[in-house]
């Protein structure tokens, strides 16, 4: 059977170090941000990856930190098998999507054009 899911937006695959902290309420003496590595990007949210899920809960609000660019405010909407997944409290700007994708993808080499599949 074929699931069939339909969204908002369209999901960008990016590869990019990125760090999560809790929000205001939640912070406590000592808290830290947590690293992960941000893997999808979209105008309404984002998936990170290789981060301990069992920190944050759903609907916690945290901050999304990528170096270059300005902190931006989240709320968590799921998290699972070292992943959590993220709702921005505003929109990116299109401009600003596309420059975030950029970015996250200037380490990704080009796969060489003249390489047969396979080989």
């Amino acid at each position: 059977m074929t699931v069939l899911v339909i969204r908002a937006h369209k999901r960008y695959a990016v590869r990019q170090a990125a760090s999560l902290a809790p929000g205001q309420s939640r912070r406590g003496p000592g808290a830290k941000p947590h690293s992960g590595l941000l893997i999808e990007l979209s105008l309404e949210g984002c998936r990170l990856g290789q981060i301990d899920d069992s920190q944050f809960a759903t609907g916690q609000d945290v901050t999304l930190h990528v170096p270059g660019f300005k902190p931006r405010t989240a709320q968590v909407r799921w998290s699972h098998g070292n992943c959590v997944g993220l709702r921005f409290e505003a929109p990116l700007h299109v401009a600003e999507l596309d420059s975030l994708v950029r970015a996250c993808r200037l380490d990704t080499p080009p796969a060489p054009a003249d390489r047969a599949y396979g080989t």
